[in-house]
């Protein structure tokens, strides 16, 4: 079998007049998934390089400014996403400042609102101004009041449902809380206004044990019975 062996001359002159590929992306990055870069032998990348000579030669540019041009697309693009990163904090710094606005007008509408009734107490007749006195006492007595949770049912969740907010008159500023329990299951919720004597007295009737925390009832795994009775002074 006789061997043919080929030389081949990579100047220039020597190439053929075809036009040559385009392959400038394989210099940035942009590798076909079919190229074994591995395996590439030398004269390859010089016929890259005479390929991307004349690419380069055919739109009339230089080495430097072909590389000038991909830095200015990584620059604009980099100061596209900042200007949009800007936009996005401005946009927020606007909505905060209009928030920080509306605060202050509402502001100075409350203290001109204020100043307005400051003014007009000067010009109150004394028949209205008794009225006033009478209907701040009346606020003040009733920025006072107690309001307990009142209900009379089977446990909580139904307590809940059907309970109502009791007004506690003023002989009366607790809140009581029956809590009983058989089995350790509550099979009994009362609550509602007493005075403080009658609270006190109720529970002290709590089953006085060691191991009970302070005024809790008996612990459910000593006894299959139990009530709790506890005072709340506060809504």
């Amino acid at each position: 079998m006789r061997r043919i062996q080929q030389t081949f001359d990579y100047a220039p002159e020597k190439l053929t007049e075809e036009p040559v590929p385009d392959y400038s992306a394989f210099w940035y990055g942009d590798i076909s998934p079919e190229i074994d870069v591995e395996g590439i032998p030398d004269e390859y990348e010089m016929f890259n390089d005479i390929g991307l000579q004349r690419t380069m030669d055919e739109v009339g540019i230089s080495a430097d400014e072909f590389d000038e041009i991909v830095e200015k697309q990584f620059l604009d693009e980099l100061d596209d996403r900042t200007v949009e990163l800007d936009n996005t904090k401005s946009a927020l710094s606007s909505r905060m400042q209009q928030q920080f606005e509306v605060a202050k007008k509402e502001k100075k509408t409350e203290s001109d609102i204020v100043n307005n009734l400051l003014r007009s107490k000067k010009k109150l007749t004394p028949k209205e101004k008794k009225a006033l006195a009478e209907k701040r006492a009346e606020r003040k007595k009733n920025s006072d009041d107690l309001f307990c949770w009142k209900c009379t049912a089977q446990n909580l969740e139904h307590c809940n449902k059907s309970g109502t907010a009791q007004k506690c008159p003023h002989d009366q500023r607790i809140c009581g809380i029956e809590l009983r329990k058989r089995d350790g299951r509550i099979v009994g919720v009362q609550m509602g206004c007493q005075s403080s004597s009658s609270c006190e007295a109720n529970k002290k009737q709590n089953f006085i044990h060691p191991y009970k925390r302070l005024t809790q009832c008996r612990p459910e795994w000593f006894m299959p019975y139990s009530v709790c009775r506890q005072c709340c002074s506060s809504n």
